[in-house]
């Protein structure tokens, strides 16, 4: 019984920590995208990057960083954009 309850909490613990680590790539994908985007462009739109914080699909964000490194400007970043991830600027959640 306690070897079972040991191990129920060693596996919270490990899926915890995966959880944290997960959230703090996600994050630091998302502060990527913004800093790529304003070195190249400059001053982002607002509603562009309050739209990048919103998503959380790690797929979409790493797409997203290849688009910043690749696009030849900040509205075909957005346009090419909502093929990666339709409406970015008018995603609700």
């Amino acid at each position: 019984m306690l070897e079972n309850r040991a191990e129920e909490w060693k596996n919270m613990f490990l899926a915890e920590g995966r959880e944290e680590r997960d959230q703090q790539i996600t994050a630091l994908q998302k502060r990527r995208i913004i800093k790529l985007l304003e070195e190249r462009f400059g001053h982002l739109p607002p509603c562009l990057a309050v739209s990048i914080e919103r998503i959380s699909d790690p797929e979409v964000l790493t797409e997203f960083i290849i688009l910043a490194c690749t696009t030849n400007s900040l509205q075909d970043f957005e346009f090419r954009s909502v093929a990666v991830h339709p409406s970015p600027r008018g995603q609700q959640k």
